[in-house]
């Protein structure tokens, strides 16, 4: 496995490592669980973390599908 394939792994990796256990799970734990903000929500909070999880990670796609687009734009011209 070449060294940049495995830079681009591991940045996919890092990025949904953040998304889904660093943000969404502790959305869902504060708003599930906890009366920190709101008050406890229930079930609810956890379909909230469910849904703040996807959105960060889709935006972190996005993030870094942009900055290789830019990067193989800029080889080709």
């Amino acid at each position: 496995m070449s060294t940049i394939t495995m830079i681009k792994t591991l940045n996919l990796f890092y990025s949904r490592l953040f998304s889904y256990w660093l943000v969404s799970l502790t959305v869902g734990l504060v708003l599930g669980i906890t009366d920190w903000i709101i008050p406890i929500i229930g079930a609810y909070g956890f379909w909230v973390r469910f849904i703040t999880g996807l959105t960060t990670a889709a935006i972190l796609l996005d993030w870094w599908l942009n900055i290789i687009q830019k990067r193989v734009a800029n080889k080709y011209i």
